[in-house]
């Protein structure tokens, strides 16, 4: 690449030798390049005074703790987790306003950000990468756009804009390959790092960028006690959402160039291909302690435990004193919609030949295509102690269902507590309750849905009358040990119960009747989640 890419690193002079390198442009492309051009005129005298006023102190700015990086490919929950990451005050990140006005915001300040997000509400600016939901400039962002938006030679976006030559400019060894990019990129990095750390007055960052999967051993030059956390998913689901994304935001509101839908599929298959290989090759560098891997699934499942899982195996600090906040952005994320889509056969087949090594590696089975699918009516009735994974294992069931585009109901025995306002725990209360949800179960059942329960229900005469209520009654043993749960418990109930805080604890203070004969017993103490779903899912589909 030396001496084919001269590396002057000014946001014009790049973009235009980007245009005269891509390879053609779509009459759309051409339409959109004023826009570019402008954005990068206009943003030139800001850019300038910026770094006049800025520069040194950035410069200057010291990096006290290492980052936490997100790593994954696109799609995989990346942003998902780090908002969760982040509801914690003591890290920063990059924001939206950081990466729209990269040479202006310093100069105007959280009044500019205020203005404009005023602005963005009123005229309903969607973002189209998040499901046309409305832009937060306050959310968090990705190093490489941030770098886009200064029209940056390091930013591996540039394989977006020029999707034609996604390999050179996307995958990033084309260009490490050359000592000068590499060196470049570090600089370019190391500066922008310090940025966003002069930005948040010296927190430790937790940063996400999906180009960050292929470059451990970069980032480790530059910070070798760094934490990584890596997020995967469902092969089959992120080849259908990396698809959307590229059709609904990038092809349609950033490229300038057209490409066919197999060259687009080819672009998807590939590019996993190419970050999922690098990350196998280079993770072995993260030092023991300081990566955790886990799946968009258990994520989705049990937010709270598995943000509270990577505090534990990273040794992350002070998760007690996030609690709260985490909760709360765990109950604001829920509103937000998945992209739908349909699943077609020639498309799994694809995907299970092209990323088969992934898909078995993580344990995802190939989903049926929805139009085949039919859906048994049923209660899936769990039943165990608290703590015993029965909610975790609900939601997973409710995403397996939905990979093939059923809408099971969930019943959860906490969530109608809440509603009904029902507060007492003694053995005619519970009894009350379990047969009160039993009912509405078996009433859902008959309307044609699958419901999946998770609930206590320590009563086995009830669980049993529940069980004459319904046509196709499951009943789930999650067995899972005592120790197990008190080991799990974030809330303390345990504990509470154990110095007889709590009356009628299930387990503690109040009896525990386990099923005599259930049709499926599992110990989440022994199985994963994933584990435990796929017992009851295989055993429901044979059963239908």
């Amino acid at each position: 690449m030396k001496g084919k890419f001269p590396l002057i690193n000014f946001a014009l002079f790049e973009f235009t030798r980007r245009v005269f390198k891509s390879g053609g442009m779509s009459l759309t492309g051409i339409l959109r390049l004023p826009v570019y051009y402008i954005q990068i005129i206009a943003g030139l005298p800001f850019a300038i005074l910026q770094f006049l006023i800025y520069s040194r102190r950035i410069e200057k700015t010291i990096i006290a703790k290492d980052p936490v990086f997100i790593l994954g490919h696109y799609r995989s929950g990346t942003t998902y987790l780090q908002k969760l990451v982040i509801s914690n005050k003591q890290f920063g990140f990059l924001t939206n306003y950081d990466a729209l006005f990269p040479n202006s915001n310093l100069l105007f300040g959280k009044q500019m950000q205020h203005v404009f997000q005023i602005l963005i509400n009123w005229f309903r600016i969607k973002n189209p990468f998040f499901n046309n939901s409305t832009v937060s400039l306050s959310e968090p962002t990705e190093e490489d756009d941030y770098l886009m938006n200064k029209a940056s030679v390091y930013s591996a976006y540039w394989g977006l804009v020029f999707p034609k030559r996604w390999r050179e400019w996307l995958n990033g060894a084309p260009q490490f390959s050359d000592p000068e990019y590499a060196d470049g990129w570090k600089r370019e990095y190391l500066k922008t790092l310090k940025y966003v750390t002069f930005r948040n007055v010296g927190k430790q960052l937790v940063l996400k960028s999906p180009p960050n999967t292929e470059r451990i051993g970069v980032l480790l030059q530059l910070f070798p006690h760094a934490k990584f956390i890596y997020i995967y998913r469902n092969p089959f689901h992120l080849f259908y959402s990396t698809k959307n994304m590229w059709k609904k935001a990038i092809l349609s509101y950033y490229s300038v160039q057209k490409i066919s839908d197999d060259e687009l599929d080819e672009i998807v298959f590939e590019h996993f291909e190419y970050l999922m290989d690098q990350y196998e090759k280079d993770k072995h560098l993260i030092p023991e302690g300081n990566l955790i891997e886990i799946s968009y699934e258990e994520l989705k499942a049990d937010p709270y435990n598995t943000i509270l899982k990577i505090y534990s195996e990273i040794n992350l600090p002070d998760f007690e004193l996030t609690a709260k906040e985490l909760l709360l952005q765990i109950e604001s994320e829920k509103e937000y919609q998945n992209f739908q889509y349909q699943f077609d056969d020639a498309s799994l087949e694809k995907i299970e030949r092209r990323w088969g090594k992934y898909t078995h590696q993580w344990n995802y089975k190939t989903p049926k295509n929805a139009v085949d699918m039919k859906a048994s009516p049923a209660v899936i009735w769990l039943t165990g102690l608290s703590g015993a994974g029965k909610t975790t294992i609900a939601n997973c069931l409710i995403e397996r269902f939905k990979e093939l585009s059923v809408a099971p109901v969930l019943l959860d025995g906490d969530e109608i507590r809440k509603t009904l306002r029902v507060n007492n725990f003694d053995e005619d209360s519970r009894k009350k309750h379990n047969l009160y949800v039993g009912y509405f179960a078996s009433l859902l059942e008959k309307q044609g849905n699958v419901v999946i329960v998770a609930l206590i229900s320590p009563y086995k005469e009830i669980r049993n009358e529940v069980r004459a209520m319904c046509t196709n009654f499951i009943e789930v043993y999650v067995s899972t040990k005592i120790e197990i749960c008190i080991e799990r418990d974030a809330k303390g109930h345990y504990k509470k119960a154990l110095s007889g805080e709590i009356k009628d604890f299930t387990g503690i203070s109040a009896p525990y009747f386990p099923p005599d004969n259930p049709e499926i017993t599992i110990d989440n103490g022994s199985l994963t989640f994933s584990e435990c779903t796929d017992v009851i899912f295989d055993y429901y589909k044979k059963k239908e």
